[in-house]
């Protein structure tokens, strides 16, 4: 199973492999610009219970503790995943780590559960885009107008976006202005 975790961000080529760094229960790490994620792999569900924890602050303690400067905001796009090499039978714990959000989010993968990509929070998949619901520009303006308070709405000119597009309306709002003064886009 874990074969099958690793190989996935390998072939990613957003992600590159820490390589350089002395981990105990932790036993690999990948990043990408936008986040960093964690593998423990556990021969068994006794074994699971007995270490993650441990495993997630050394997770926090090695990895986010770390992040400093440019990296820092990282740490609120962690994610620890959790591999044991069998099925898990006691569903309960499988939930009660994931619904653990100390330091990041905890994903389980094992055998008997879902497709291991579908957790991730990696890839948009839509399996059934005829179920999605696109918003029109006037649909967006009309929901948008519900949501503003109404000295908002009275405030903001909603016909300049009944006469023109959207992005013709948001270039005249907001690029022009400033176009006139000189700043270029």
């Amino acid at each position: 199973m874990v074969d099958k975790v690793i190989e996935y961000f390998r072939k990613k080529d957003i992600f590159i492999e820490f390589q350089n760094i002395e981990l105990n229960l932790l036993k690999f790490v990948f990043s990408s610009p936008q986040q960093i994620f964690g593998i423990a792999v556990f021969e068994d569900e006794d074994i699971l219970q007995r270490d993650w924890e441990k495993v997630s602050q050394e997770f926090a303690a090695r990895i986010q503790s770390q992040l400093v400067a440019s990296l820092y905001n990282l740490k609120w796009d962690m994610y620890l995943i959790l591999v044991i090499q069998t099925n898990i039978e006691d569903i309960e714990l499988c939930k009660h780590i994931e619904n653990d959000r100390m330091y990041f989010k905890k994903i389980v993968i094992a055998r008997n559960l879902e497709e291991f990509q579908r957790k991730l929070p990696i890839e948009l998949e839509l399996d059934n885009s005829d179920q999605l619901e696109v918003f029109s520009d006037k649909q967006f303006l009309d929901e948008l107008k519900k949501v503003v308070p109404s000295e908002m709405a009275n405030r903001l000119d909603f016909g300049i976006y009944e006469k023109q597009s959207i992005e013709e309306a948001n270039n005249l709002i907001f690029l022009e202005p400033y176009k006139s003064k000189g700043v270029q886009e």
